[in-house]
């Protein structure tokens, strides 16, 4: 039994830095999601702080895009967003 509680500790020894390593790569879809929404409500949409008249102007489908990255949808929300700040002339942020 403590052979197998070595051999064990040992895996878990190398499977750590191996996780760590993978979490400091590329953004996540989220965090991407975010930076993009960011984006796009300080340059080009709304957020819940904008006064009506620029929700009103800015593109419904950068507006939904907006409230979809905060649900989680992020396969949907990433390529109209990163549509939109491309048509209104606003770099992406980079992935990683």
């Amino acid at each position: 039994m403590q052979i197998s509680g070595k051999v064990l500790a040992v895996a878990i020894g190398f499977a750590l830095p191996v996780g760590a390593s993978a979490q400091s790569g590329p953004l996540s879809d989220q965090a991407y999601c975010s930076a993009l929404s960011q984006k796009y409500v300080r340059y080009v949409g709304y957020g819940n702080e904008t006064s009506r008249h620029y929700q009103r102007s800015a593109p419904l489908a950068g507006q939904v895009a907006v409230t979809q990255c905060q649900r989680g949808e992020t396969a949907t929300a990433i390529p109209v967003l990163e549509r939109e700040l491309v048509n209104a002339g606003i770099s992406l942020p980079g992935r990683g």
